[in-house]
């Protein structure tokens, strides 16, 4: 009799502990599920964020290569201004120098030359400011290009940041399948 009860003190000590290993494994499948669960939320708002941020480089890449674009059209226009006043310059420095080269007898410092001095001055000085303009525009384009280096940069940094999110969430989801 007294192995009986202790028989059935040790199939009822057997039963409490399956029961309670049972608990633990569903305790631990359960925590297991939603931890997996909250990984793939937390990956998601990852993935948008990155996704964000992808749309934000690209427009701004696409922006800052209009601005490029832009600033070289303008550059371009600025440059034909300067050429379009070399042919003036030549001219009228051809002119006094026509004016400046007669006898002694003949020269005569009126305003025609007067006119002719001024208008060489006058383009010089409009060509220098035309040089200035076309150098700040050559190192502004310059800036945007570094600029739009380091943004598409930053956009392969994204894209493939987003890849490898992607891959992740696809392990993570066939894990989760093989786990059911």
């Amino acid at each position: 009799e007294n192995l009986c009860e202790e028989c059935e003190r040790s199939r009822a000590t057997c039963e409490r502990l399956r029961a309670k290993s049972r608990a633990i494994q569903q305790e631990a499948i359960a925590v297991e599920r939603e931890t997996r669960e909250a990984a793939l939320r937390a990956l998601s708002r990852k993935m948008d964020e990155t996704e964000r941020l992808k749309a934000e480089l690209e427009a701004s890449v696409s922006n800052v290569s209009q601005e490029i674009s832009t600033m070289e059209e303008a550059r371009a226009s600025v440059e034909q201004s300067m050429n379009d006043k070399h042919g003036p310059l030549a001219l009228a420095r051809s002119r006094l120098s026509v004016r400046t080269s007669k006898p002694n007898p003949e020269v005569v410092r009126d305003s025609a030359e007067r006119s002719l001095e001024k208008e060489i001055g006058d383009l010089e000085h409009s060509i220098r400011k035309l040089q200035l303009e076309m150098a700040r525009q050559t190192a502004d384009i310059h800036r945007l290009e570094q600029t739009r280096a380091r943004l598409e940069a930053d956009l392969k940094d994204k894209t493939d940041a987003l890849a490898l999110e992607q891959e992740c969430e696809s392990l993570q989801l066939d894990l989760t399948q093989r786990m059911k």
